[in-house]
């Protein structure tokens, strides 16, 4: 889909709040903050959808043709053609605005491009309890007729609340049933209105390409007659976006589209190509020829691989509408141009594919020899005989882009089918890794147990062996302690016994003594008895 409208509507928060996040810049100002078509994709509510943002049409500081040509780029943005057209509004700016904006509309993409359009109300907070019904029976009779113009198709979204994906998912139930309606068909036709001021009778339209430096520029200046392209010798490419002259040459009515350069030293493939393809608008409703600008002595790989660019870009179907221009033929040094692409192979195999059609341009020449340029309008006039007259028209880009598309998606299929055997691969590899190092573990935690199984034995035998040491020791100085108090206990009791022996004996000798004590006082007593009772004995014989 693509978001269309004034400056400051709201486009870029309405992408924001299709895609469900912040892709495209946006902020509040008179000038437009989208300076170029921006392409976006992403995933809602389960389908991929693809949004295009353009420039604000009004833009304050930009000319209406720069706008206008920017907004065309979204065209080959949308390979098929956008399916819808988002016409965003804001509330308060409403029927003069709406007007204005339709008929700019109407000039880029033309009248059909209302069939394909929904008016999408931005700022949708503003209605408070109001519906969007009722906010526009409240307008006046004026822009309910725009609306009815719309076929009543419209929507309303509050991009303050992006949470709300209900609103999202209404949008696109409505552009589901407008592109049901019209029967599937797509926005893809060069713009009429860039056709409104051309002269289509007599015409013959040109695109010169090829790569940068080999002087396309000169090319078309030489076929007009005048500098009407700017053209140095520079390793980039100085023309930096797809021009478009016109000039009357022998008699007829000519048109050029100059291209930037194949191989841009200073642009990415993806914008070369976008680019390029505006050529195929500019040139509606399509060019009769493609010029191949190769310089003499200059076929190198980088050479090669331009004219496999032209032919991603436009398809196989563009080598019919093609002529080999050689710029630089002073190099040729008298040597006929048929001997120099005879020596090359390569270079020959090119010719052949673009029908053996091929002219030389002299650049540097006398700008009044004109001879090089009639003959080279002559070859084009006769290749569009050999094409029924016809031209390389957008439905054939289309048709390449198409190809191209399924070419991706196959490559993309064939690409997510590689990813996904890989990431099996990458899985099973890596469960069998995990296999493998649970192996490993388990075998190393076998080890290690045996490891420290066998070190506590040790441990455990050498403690057996310290215990038996410390016992053996302590028995050991148990029985010296044993003996050694058995010793003294021996001494002690000899000490003992000695003293005992000497009390004893000194007890035995006391009583001895006492006895022998005794013993001499019953002597003396039994003597005293013994004279008393002598005396007594005497006293009484007396």
């Amino acid at each position: 889909m693509v978001l269309v409208g004034r400056t400051g509507g709201g486009k870029s928060t309405a992408g924001n709040t299709i895609l469900g996040e912040e892709v495209f810049k946006s902020k509040c100002s008179a000038r437009s903050v989208t300076q170029k078509c921006e392409k976006r994709e992403g995933n809602v509510s389960g389908r991929p959808v693809a949004v295009i943002d353009t420039p604000g049409l009004f833009d304050t500081k930009r000319s209406a043709d720069a706008v206008e040509e920017e907004i065309m780029k979204c065209l080959p943005l949308s390979a098929l053609g956008p399916r819808a057209f988002l016409l965003v509004i804001q509330l308060g700016r409403m029927t003069k605005e709406v007007k204005e904006t339709v008929e700019r509309l109407q000039e880029v993409f033309g009248e059909e491009a209302v069939k394909h359009t929904i008016l999408l109300f931005t700022h949708g907070d503003e209605l408070e309890d109001q519906t969007i019904e009722e906010f526009i029976e409240d307008t006046d009779e004026d822009f309910q007729q725009l609306v009815e113009k719309f076929g009543n198709r419209y929507h309303v979204f509050n991009n303050k609340n992006m949470s709300d994906r209900t609103q999202v998912t209404k949008l696109l139930e409505k552009i589901d049933r407008m592109v049901t309606a019209n029967k599937n068909i797509q926005v893809k036709d060069a713009p009429t209105g860039l056709l409104s001021n051309r002269s289509q009778c007599n015409t013959l339209r040109m695109v010169l390409v090829g790569r940068t430096g080999n002087g396309k520029s000169a090319s078309g200046n030489t076929i007009l007659g005048r500098e009407a392209f700017l053209s140095t010798a520079d390793a980039d490419s100085v023309t930096k976006r797809c021009e478009q002259r016109e000039g009357t040459v022998a008699g007829r009515h000519v048109e050029l589209v100059d291209m930037p350069g194949l191989y841009d030293t200073k642009r990415p493939l993806e914008e070369i190509r976008e680019v390029i393809a505006i050529s195929i608008i500019l040139s509606a409703p399509g060019p009769h020829a493609f010029l191949l600008v190769i310089q003499v002595g200059r076929f190198t790989e980088e050479e090669r691989r331009a004219v496999e660019i032209i032919k991603e870009i436009f398809g196989k179907d563009a080598a019919k509408y093609t002529v080999v221009l050689f710029t630089h033929a002073d190099k040729l040094n008298n040597q006929k141009i048929e001997t120099f692409v005879g020596k090359n192979k390569e270079l020959r195999e090119l010719v052949e594919k673009c029908g053996g059609r091929y002219h030389t341009f002299n650049n540097n020449k006398n700008k009044r020899d004109r001879t090089q340029v009639t003959e080279l309008l002559e070859k084009i006039e006769s290749m569009v005989k050999e094409n029924g007259g016809s031209c390389y028209t957008n439905e054939m880009y289309q048709k390449a882009e198409e190809e191209i598309r399924r070419e991706q998606e196959r490559i993309l299929r064939e690409t997510e089918e590689e990813e996904r055997k890989k990431k099996e691969e990458k899985k099973l590899k890596i469960e069998e890794e995990m296999k493998q190092r649970e192996k490993e573990l388990e075998e190393k935690m076998k080890r290690e147990q045996e490891k420290e199984r066998k070190r506590m034995e040790e441990e455990l035998k050498k403690e057996r062996e310290a215990m038996k040491k410390r016992v053996h020791e302590e028995q050991q100085k148990r029985e010296e302690e044993r003996k050694k108090r058995e010793k003294e206990l021996e001494e002690k009791m000899k000490s003992v016994k000695e003293e005992e022996r000497k009390r004893m004996e000194e007890e035995l000798k006391r009583e001895r003594e006492a006895m022998k004590k005794r013993v001499r006082e019953e002597q003396q007593k039994r003597e005293e008895e013994r004279r008393r009772r002598a005396q007594s004995n005497s006293c009484r014989i007396t």
